[in-house]
């Protein structure tokens, strides 16, 4: 099942089948977005095969306000999830 939710100011888009075996967590780099992932996430091969894949955009990717002393570093990406 897709769906789009926010968490703790991150926005999670996942695809979630009704059994799963494997969870992913699909992160986005030089300020992209889920999007770079919209392919991969409507795939009924992972969905068939159990996987749940969640794309995440944390703070300062598409279009989220950036906490106050964010600085981008895996550390403050970590703190916040």
């Amino acid at each position: 099942m897709f769906s789009e939710r926010e968490s703790n100011g991150w926005i999670l888009v996942e695809n979630k089948p009704e059994t799963v075996k494997y969870k992913v967590l699909l992160l986005p780099g030089l300020q992209g977005s889920d999007l770079v992932f919209r392919k991969l996430l409507n795939s009924t091969v992972l969905e068939k095969a159990g996987v749940h894949s969640i794309a995440g955009n944390p703070p300062g990717f598409k279009g989220l306000p950036v906490p106050k002393a964010f600085d981008h570093a895996v550390m403050c990406f970590a703190i916040l999830y």
